[in-house]
């Protein structure tokens, strides 16, 4: 379970950019995820079957650079 809220499947991904104003947008269904940790930090790497891919922060569902 994750993604931008906390009791949505993965299957329904959403991803959303936490600056102001908040912007959420449905990119599809999710095909591939993989948690990647390191010191501190987890990301969660994605991709939707419309060939979106991100890194998300495990924490927070921030957008990583």
């Amino acid at each position: 379970e994750g993604g931008g809220d906390r009791g949505a499947p993965l299957s329904r991904l959403t991803l959303a950019r936490f600056s102001s104003p908040r912007r959420q947008q449905y990119v599809g269904k999710l095909k591939f995820a993989s948690l990647e940790a390191s010191q501190g930090s987890k990301k969660l790497i994605v991709a939707t079957e419309k060939n979106v891919v991100a890194a998300l922060n495990s924490r927070s569902g921030e957008i990583c650079e």
